[in-house]
């Protein structure tokens, strides 16, 4: 299940408008994905810093 699947399936239709906002924005910025980049040259992420622990 995703993020963004599991703040649907939440009560959010009997929650108030604010908290229906703040969830929308939480829905929205789960889209998309955080990363951080070396020069534009390579992509640092969850991903590949676990590979590179795990080659430790």
């Amino acid at each position: 299940i995703s993020v963004q699947d599991a703040y649907y399936e939440c009560n959010w239709y009997e929650m108030p408008l604010d908290c229906k906002k703040c969830l929308l924005i939480c829905m929205i910025r789960g889209q998309v994905m955080l990363y951080i980049t070396a020069g534009k040259f390579y992509i640092f992420s969850l991903n590949s810093f676990t590979d590179v622990s795990v080659l430790m």
